[in-house]
């Protein structure tokens, strides 16, 4: 298994050098992570209005009236927006090539490990989890990474990325969408 772990580790370090990107590449991935994070910033500004007119309506009406079914129905499409802009934000960040576009950096999940063992973290029957599959763009950073039984690794991949990401709780979203945020600002 180790020596597979580090085939596979040195087809990423080729592929890595197959990705140089111009200094061009470099801007234009930069100016689209600020459009991301704007949007990201509009939507949170939205949901945020809904939010409060759903509150309102909640307490000065109650479940019966229209008022609340408005803003209830407004809310739902804010919150779903909301998740939609996230999920692109956090795709953004996630991606391996985009990062390294914008930040120019990434570790490697043989680095990750060697980190974790060094602080003593036992990886015996335990899987480098990426958050964000490799094979949907997700990058090698350590925020990507979960240590996790491998069993359990292996089922999460059962219902696909998208219907996870659209079924965390909007605190989750809204966490991660602060630090993809943080991430695309280098």
């Amino acid at each position: 298994m180790e020596q597979s772990l580090a085939d596979s580790e040195q087809t990423l370090e080729q592929a890595d050098e197959t990705y140089r990107l111009t200094e061009q590449d470099m801007a234009f991935m930069r100016a689209m992570a600020m459009d991301v994070l704007e949007r990201g910033n509009r939507a949170a500004r939205d949901l945020e209005a809904a939010a409060r007119t759903y509150e309102q309506a909640a307490a000065l009406y109650g479940t019966a009236s229209v008022e609340f079914g408005n803003a209830a129905g407004s809310y739902k499409m804010a919150a779903d927006k909301y998740r939609e802009v996230t999920i692109t934000l956090v795709a953004a960040a996630a991606s391996d090539l985009f990062l390294r576009g914008v930040c120019g950096r990434s570790v490697s999940t043989r680095q990750y490990r060697e980190t974790l063992r060094a602080q003593g973290v036992n990886l015996e029957g335990k899987d480098i989890d990426h958050i964000v599959p490799r094979s949907r763009g997700g990058p090698d950073m350590p925020w990507n990474y979960n240590p996790l039984d491998a069993s359990i690794n292996r089922s999460l991949q059962a219902n696909g990325t998208w219907w996870k990401l659209m079924n965390y709780p909007l605190e989750t979203m809204n966490a991660w969408a602060k630090y993809a945020s943080y991430l695309l600002m280098c």
